[in-house]
C-alpha cells in the first residue's frame, strides 16, 4: 500500500519488503471492548524480543503523559519559558501599575496603623 502511495509508511514495511517473514498466531483473544485487545497486544509486545512496532498498542493516559513529559521536557520548558516571557511583555505595564497600587496601599495602611 505505502509503495503504491495508498497509505502511510509503517515499520512493518521493512519486513514486508524483504519477504522473509512468518505470521504466528500467539493467542486467540475474546474481548468485549477494543481496549482489552490492545492491552493483550501490548502485553505480547512487552514480553517479545523481536518486533517492529514503534508505537505502543496500549498505554494508559497517565503513563502516556508521564512518558511524553520525560521525552519532551526540554521542548516543554522552552515553550513555557517563551509563553511566560511573551505574556509578561504583553502585560508588563498592567502588572507594574498593579504593583505600584499595591505598594501604595500597603504604605497607606502602614501609615494609618502606625500614625
Amino acid at each position: 500500500m505505502w509503495l503504491n502511495n495508498k497509505g502511510d509508511y509503517t515499520t512493518s514495511f521493512i519486513i514486508l519488503e524483504k519477504g522473509d517473514y512468518e505470521i504466528i498466531l500467539l493467542e486467540t483473544v475474546l474481548f468485549q471492548e477494543n481496549v482489552e485487545l490492545r492491552m493483550k497486544e501490548q502485553y505480547h509486545l512487552d514480553h517479545t524480543e523481536f518486533f517492529v512496532n514503534k508505537k505502543k498498542a496500549y498505554c494508559d493516559f497517565k503513563q502516556y503523559q508521564k512518558e511524553y513529559r520525560e521525552i519532551h521536557k526540554e521542548r516543554i520548558k522552552k515553550r513555557n519559558d517563551d509563553y511566560h516571557k511573551r505574556t509578561y511583555e504583553e502585560k508588563k505595564d498592567k502588572i507594574n501599575k498593579r504593583r505600584r497600587e499595591r505598594r501604595a496601599q500597603k504604605k497607606a495602611n502602614k501609615n494609618n496603623i502606625g500614625g
